[in-house]
């Protein structure tokens, strides 16, 4: 490794991306919400979500610091003055996330294998928009792309608006993201703006407990349609209730290509069945 030999991570999708660079051995401090891959739950925790112990971070020693926007910016200037370099990421697109790749493999030195990475993950985004491209152009008649709202079900309704990680993945995928019509960032929309939406698909990051996903989909798809407004809306009705796991859906590491792949799949299931 040419680059630096200890480094920490303050952000989960941080450590993924480190991970996938072949950078899980060099990792010496990682935040409480970093468990995937499975190694980096017994790195050592230096950090929650904004905030980070300045102290246990000098404790590991580390080269560099791999930082995200969130993270407390007086205790990252500390980090600086120790003289420990920090790097920030700040990723809100697909796109960025693979331009990330290949900075972290300069910053490293594993340029190589993160041009690998990146163009295995760019191809990947590539097979899924040519396939769109070609399901809406061969269509007998016009196919207008899908109406995708993400968010929980309940009397507070937050979803996700421009400039987010998830925004651009329904965009990817071949959908048309009606959290933009609140504004940017993590708006709350009332229930009847939901339902004026018409929302044809409803994407989802259902906490699962021990069930599979269809039994919880299932589960979440009945209580709707008990519920007064979101019987009527044309995603209940249909049964097009999308989940994917919270972690692939909002972390902006490798598996962004998994939660674009899953969407893009769940809204275009004609596509499913054919080779990549």
């Amino acid at each position: 490794l040419a680059g630096p030999l200890r480094i920490v991570s303050l952000a989960p999708s941080n450590t993924e991306l480190l991970f996938a660079l072949g950078l899980g051995e060099h990792i010496v401090g990682v935040t409480r919400f970093c468990n995937y891959p499975k190694a980096a739950t017994d790195i050592e925790q230096v950090a929650g979500f904004s905030d980070l112990s300045v102290e246990k971070i000098a404790h590991v020693r580390p080269d560099l610091v791999v930082a995200s926007r969130g993270n407390d910016a007086e205790s990252l200037e500390t980090v600086r003055q120790m003289g420990v370099p920090v790097f920030a990421l700040a990723n809100n697109s697909v796109a960025e996330v693979i331009e990330s790749v290949l900075r972290l493999g300069r910053l490293t030195g594993r340029q190589e294998a993160a041009m690998k990475l990146a163009a295995t993950m760019q191809a990947r985004v590539d097979s899924v928009t040519r396939r769109i491209r070609a399901s809406l152009s061969d269509a007998e008649e016009p196919v207008r792309r899908p109406r995708v709202l993400w968010g929980f079900v309940g009397d507070t309704i937050y979803t996700a608006g421009a400039g987010t990680i998830i925004d651009d993945v329904i965009d990817v995928a071949g959908g048309v993201n009606l959290g933009r019509e609140a504004g940017e960032g993590w708006p709350q929309v009332s229930l009847e703006t939901v339902v004026d939406w018409r929302v044809d698909v409803w994407l989802t990051s259902l906490r699962l407990g021990d069930g599979s996903v269809a039994e919880a989909v299932k589960t979440e798809l009945a209580r709707m349609r008990g519920m007064d407004g979101w019987r009527q809306m044309p995603a209940v009705r249909t049964g097009r209730l999308v989940h994917v796991d919270g972690d692939v859906l909002t972390r902006a590491g490798p598996r962004i290509i998994d939660a674009v792949e899953l969407l893009a799949a769940a809204l275009y299931p004609e596509l499913s069945g054919e080779d990549k």
